[in-house]
């Protein structure tokens, strides 16, 4: 997603989730590949405490991504309409 056009919290907030993505898919890359997951790990859990974090707790809740667990955000993800972030 292109957030050029985003400012301020919702910008933060999207490229937390995009971070949290990316990672999320270099570790299950990593663990295919049988290779050291640590440094994939402490990133994703990075990312994911950015998330759960105060600042992105109001854009989170505006964009339905539910922040519980690791899991459900990205099943939130999985299941985001692309519309949701145009009305944003």
């Amino acid at each position: 997603i292109d957030t050029s056009e985003l400012s301020g919290d919702l910008a933060t907030g999207v490229s937390d989730l995009q971070n949290f993505q990316k990672a999320s898919n270099d570790l299950e890359m990593q663990v295919s590949l049988g290779v050291d997951t640590k440094s994939a790990e402490s990133y994703l859990n990075a990312t994911l405490k950015n998330i759960q974090s105060s600042g992105d707790a109001k854009i989170m809740a505006k964009l339905g991504i539910d922040t519980s667990s690791k899991e459900t955000i990205l099943s939130s993800l999985q299941n985001m309409d692309p519309k949701v972030l145009v009305k944003l």
